[in-house]
């Protein structure tokens, strides 16, 4: 190998199983950015370009939203819609608003966990402070439930500006409770993971599909039975992540492929 003074970049894979949490998409000297396709809604996410020269690292902490979750309080801030999961990207650096108004107080029918994204997602940007600014926290004060409002934040790679805000009132007390307890496990398995110069920013709500489209079982074709209507991969609900996707999306093909071929 070529002899090289510069230390490898770093990345990491953490896990805890009950209740189940797991670091997500690990960027090392990478960045956060946005990914939002409305003003009014946030969701950011993780990447590294090629070379991975950045001096930050990310990774989401992903843990499952449960349906009957759909319904709890998910904090203090409302925003309203003039009309029409779970993910918190921890930024370790140097150094979702209320319902449409057809919905009442209640989240009902098939798309439960959709709206409930985009609650989230909602509430994010009004805790961000709009222009896609994003709420974001230090990671030693979110487990330690304390919130400083003058409280400078550490340099952070997300280019839209981030927003010092209590991270808890994003989601649900069960959701959180989850998370913080993740938080001490993993500084367990990779002491140092706990840092105050690591920050915690919000929202990160599409690691998966909060529907799934039926299909057949083996033609993978949309049902009711259509032999010329396909859905695949992530925004389908049979995947979640890029290898994944890809890997439904071979299965998709050769079904179709065998179906012409009969």
């Amino acid at each position: 190998p070529m002899k090289t003074d510069k230390i490898p970049v770093a990345d990491y894979k953490l896990a805890m199983k009950d209740p189940s949490v797991y670091s997500f998409c690990m960027c090392p000297g990478g960045q956060i950015v946005p990914t939002s396709i409305t003003a009014d809604e946030l969701c950011i996410n993780g990447m590294s370009f090629s070379r991975r020269q950045s001096k930050f690292a990310n990774a989401a902490l992903v843990t499952t939203i449960e349906p009957e979750e759909f319904n709890q309080d998910d904090g203090k801030i409302s925003s309203t819609r003039n009309n029409e999961t779970h993910k918190e990207d921890g930024h370790h650096g140097d150094g979702h608003y209320d319902n449409d108004d057809h919905h009442g107080d209640s989240i009902v029918g098939a798309l439960d966990g959709l709206e409930w994204q985009r609650r989230v997602e909602r509430k994010a940007a009004v805790a961000g402070g709009g222009s896609l600014r994003c709420p974001a926290q230090r990671l030693t004060d979110f487990l330690e439930d304390r919130f400083n409002p003058e409280d400078v934040l550490p340099p952070s790679s997300y280019r839209m500006g981030t927003t010092n805000y209590p991270v808890k009132n994003l989601y649900p007390p069960a959701v959180i409770d989850r998370i913080r307890e993740s938080l001490e496990t993993f500084e367990k398995k990779l002491p140092g993971f706990l840092s105050e110069h690591a920050v915690l920013h919000g929202v990160e709500t599409r690691t998966s599909a909060s529907v799934r489209i039926n299909r057949h079982p083996i033609h993978c074709s949309v049902m009711p039975f259509n032999d010329t209507l396909y859905a695949a991969g992530e925004g389908a609900g049979y995947a979640g992540g890029i290898v994944s996707a890809a890997v439904d999306g071979i299965r998709v093909a050769e079904a179709i492929l065998n179906r012409v071929l009969e």
